[in-house]
């Protein structure tokens, strides 16, 4: 399930699963690499957040 909805100010609000869920969940963690790459064409360049994520430990 994905919400996308646009806001008044230009900007939008994105929701990836119905309820709040845990980050550390593999359905948390598929939806945010999706997200990332889904995006990728207007982010600033940085690394994918659970490459970061998993090099910090």
């Amino acid at each position: 399930m994905v919400v996308a909805e646009p806001l008044g100010n230009g900007g939008a609000y994105l929701q990836l699963t119905p309820t709040p869920e845990p980050i550390t969940t593999v359905t948390m963690q598929r939806g945010l690499l999706e997200l990332e790459r889904f995006l990728e064409p207007v982010l600033v360049p940085t690394p994918l957040y659970w490459a970061t994520r998993n090099a910090k430990g």
